[in-house]
């Protein structure tokens, strides 16, 4: 979209990098009620308790509630374009970006020459009643899927029914696992209980790499393992505190509460009974929303928008919180729309597989031209993820080294790297110096095996770090939440590396320790071979403190 045209994102009121922040620390606050193993009306207690906290101190410093809704952002954009310069623009929204557009059309359709609604999440939507239908839903195409897929079917068979044993069986037995307390929720320790397993299994499903490893990710729930689990909770604690819940209260409860229906809510969650005890995640909004504001939005926000505008509505089947049907509702009153629903998608369909991307940018370009869908017929199936090397280690290693670029430990790899490389070369280079010079090794027996088991280990080291780069690159390029989990299974022959490396090291420990003065070594060589077990050394505890070896 950028080749041709200005892309402008707006960070609505005290959201992103809209100051001021309210209430910063509610989203970390429900993180840490996840984190602890709490009964449902437990945590649903500790939620309202620190939501309605939050309102109160948002009221006592003079917010006004009222002010923070789609009907004022929509108010915003329409000033930011006059504000900008143009004549007309393109609004182009996912999620709830597409109720911030679609109160845009109906508030102030000036100026919009065209609308891409990726997600939509119309008004009139009775959201809080229908989110335990709309992710039942999902799962039953995911189930549908697996069972579809051959070797889905084969490493995952009865997925539905595993479903609802580990729930059960989570229900009964939470399972805590030991996090670094240095990590996202600041915590050493999270619990995983029912209800945090279907909020998982809910986001999981949101995005098409994700959904593939949902399968490994309940087997690894069910066989409570704890290193497969490592990196998924590290991950989720991460995306819970990217949610700006303050916002999310202000908005949702002034547009959607006044019109949810707890008891509508319960009677369609008891038709699930096997899944009700994992829902609080759910029930919890329309309680909150209950009690945080008598100021609401009136009638007009259940009714639908209509406009002429031309308009691309898209949609994915896995979605779990906005399903296609809403997509198909808010197509229904746009006279010039295109509703286009893609298979293997989840959430955010633009952004999530080329040929709802093309769809997107061919679209804009010309907005009264009907869509060219064929590219749906070729759209390849989900291929579910069914052959891992699970290792929590990689996790830990990439994101310190690739994300978090740690400055220690990108100093401490480069310096292990370098002293590896000048090992791995040492002997031969000498060799090959002397060779040319005419000269005769002088080491004794136990000097020369001390050089080679040196230079072994350090060739060894540098081939699994080449190696592991290569896994994680080209894992990363094709799916990086695998990362999460471990690595593919073909890269698993790797991880016998660092333990030739380690039976080496000690090898080249002792012949060093028995030839370090009746060798004949100079100076320069006892140097050199010093830096050369450092590597080694260094390399195995390098890997030992991430968890990989």
């Amino acid at each position: 979209l950028r080749e041709d045209r200005d892309f402008i994102l707006l960070d609505q009121r005290v959201t992103g990098y809209s100051k001021p922040e309210l209430c910063s620390d509610l989203s970390q606050e429900d993180m840490l009620v996840a984190a602890r193993d709490l009964s449902p009306a437990e945590a649903l207690t500790a939620q309202l308790a620190s939501s309605l906290t939050c309102r109160d101190e948002l009221i006592e410093t003079g917010v006004d509630l009222g002010s923070y809704n789609s009907d004022a952002s929509a108010a915003d954009l329409a000033d930011l374009r006059r504000v900008l310069g143009y004549d007309s623009w393109n609004l182009y929204g996912i999620s709830y970006g597409t109720k911030l557009a679609l109160t845009t059309l109906r508030n102030a359709p000036e100026g919009i020459r065209s609308v891409v609604l990726d997600s939509a999440y119309p008004p009139g939507v009775r959201s809080f009643d229908h989110r335990t239908l709309n992710f039942v839903r999902a799962l039953k195409v995911l189930f549908e899927a697996c069972a579809s897929d051959t070797a889905c079917r084969a490493a995952h068979p009865n997925l539905k029914e595993r479903l609802f044993e580990t729930m059960e069986d989570l229900s009964e037995r939470p399972l805590t696992i030991r996090v670094d307390d240095e990590g996202p929720l600041q915590i050493d320790e999270f619990t995983i209980n029912v209800q945090d397993f279907t909020i998982a299994a809910h986001q999981m499903l949101y995005r098409r790499p994700m959904i593939t490893l949902v399968p490994v990710a309940l087997e690894a729930m069910q066989t409570r393992d704890q290193e497969a689990l490592y990196g998924l909770i590290d991950s989720f604690g991460e995306r819970g505190l990217s949610i700006d819940r303050a916002v999310y209260n202000l908005v949702e409860c002034y547009e959607r509460g006044p019109f949810g229906s707890r008891e509508r809510y319960e009677a369609l969650t008891a038709e699930h009974p096997r899944m009700q005890a994992g829902f609080t995640y759910f029930d919890v909004d329309q309680e909150i929303c209950d009690q945080w504001s008598e100021d609401h939005a009136g009638p007009e926000e259940t009714l639908p928008v209509e406009s002429s505008i031309p308009t691309l509505v898209l949609a994915g089947d896995y979605d779990p919180i906005t399903p296609p049907e809403w997509g198909r509702r808010t197509a229904q009153t746009l006279e010039k729309s295109f509703f286009l629903q893609f298979p293997g998608i989840g959430h955010a369909a633009s952004v999530s597989h080329s040929c709802p991307e093309g769809i997107t940018v061919a679209f804009v370009q010309d907005p009264t031209r009907e869509p060219d869908e064929s590219c749906i017929e070729e759209m390849e199936p989900i291929s579910f993820v069914t052959d891992l090397h699970v290792n929590s280690g990689v996790y830990r290693l990439s994101k310190a080294l690739l994300v978090d670029r740690n400055p220690g430990f990108v100093a401490a790899g480069t310096g292990i790297a370098l002293a590896l490389l000048a090992g791995a070369l040492g002997p031969a280079v000498a060799a090959l110096v002397r060779r040319r010079r005419g000269q005769t090794a002088r080491e004794k027996p136990r000097g020369t095996g001390a050089l080679w088991l040196t230079g072994s280990a350090c060739v060894l080291a540098l081939i699994f770090l080449a190696g592991l780069g290569a896994a994680v690159a080209i894992t990363a390029s094709d799916n990086p939440f695998v990362l999460a989990f471990g690595v593919p299974g073909w890269a698993a022959p790797l991880f016998l590396l660092p333990i030739l490396v380690a039976l080496s090291t000690l090898g080249a420990l002792l012949f060093t320790a028995l030839a370090w003065r009746s060798a004949g070594w100079s100076p320069r060589r006892r140097l050199l071979q010093s830096v050369a077990i450092l590597g080694c050394v260094g390399f195995l505890a390098l890997l030992f403190r991430f968890g990989v070896f």
